[in-house]
C-alpha cells in the first residue's frame, strides 16, 4: 500500500490580515479574564457564559471554543 503526502496552503488576503489579528487579540482576553473568572468566583458556567456575551458581544459558539481550550490549557 502506498501513502499519499498532500500540503495545503491557506492565503490569507492582506486586508483580512488586521481582522485575524484583532479577533486573536480579543479571544486572548477574554480566555484570560475568564481564567481569572473562573478561578476567583464560585458561578456555575452557564452564568459566565451569559455575561460573557453580553461583555464581549461574542455568541455561544465562540464562547464554549474558548471555553474548551481554556479547560485543556488548565488540564494539561
Amino acid at each position: 500500500m502506498t501513502s499519499i503526502v498532500v500540503t495545503y496552503q491557506t492565503r490569507i488576503n492582506p486586508q483580512d490580515d488586521s481582522f485575524c489579528r484583532e479577533m486573536g487579540s480579543l479571544f486572548s482576553q477574554i480566555e484570560h479574564n475568564l481564567y481569572l473568572d473562573l478561578s476567583r468566583k464560585d458561578k456555575p458556567i452557564k452564568d459566565f457564559k451569559r455575561e460573557y456575551q453580553i461583555r464581549y458581544q461574542i455568541n455561544a459558539r465562540q464562547f464554549n471554543s474558548i471555553h474548551l481550550i481554556l479547560k485543556g490549557k488548565i488540564s494539561s
